[in-house]
């Protein structure tokens, strides 16, 4: 799901099962409408919504129990001409493979910063918007 195609990925990694994660609903909101949120800030009007940040989600719950019209739109941008809502953003943990206890994520959730180069730039705890937003700063200049 991760191609070389020179976007930033943000994996977002729930706080908890579906429907029960409030640092990721507000980290949801922040991304997609705040003026300092780099989506907002560095996406320009005429751009699809993942132009420069590829963001996916990944709950701790089976697929079963992800409601795709209840994911934040966050994680469902507009794209193409015909603007379509694109849901292959949206994840949920392997019942026998939990990517939380394998990659050894805090269940508190995190967010993982990845470079157009696939190298790991950043993670943090979701509720780090300012370390986010300056993060992307010098790359992105306004």
């Amino acid at each position: 799901m991760h191609r070389a195609d020179g976007r930033w990925r943000l994996y977002a990694f729930a706080d908890g099962p579906f429907k029960n994660t409030p640092k990721l609903d507000a980290f949801a909101q922040w991304l997609g409408s705040a003026h300092d949120s780099p989506v907002v800030a560095h996406t320009r009007p005429d751009e699809d919504a993942n132009a420069l940040f590829d963001v996916k989600v990944i709950y701790q719950a089976p697929y079963t129990n992800v409601v795709i019209p209840q994911v934040p739109d966050a994680f469902k941008p507009i794209v193409g001409p015909f603007e379509l809502v694109d849901v292959n953003e949206i994840f949920a943990a392997a019942d026998r493979d939990d990517i939380f206890d394998v990659r050894e994520l805090s269940r508190d959730g995190v967010l993982v910063v990845v470079r157009p180069d696939q190298y790991v730039a950043h993670v943090l705890p979701l509720d780090a918007n300012e370390e986010l937003a300056a993060l992307f700063k010098p790359i992105f200049p306004v």
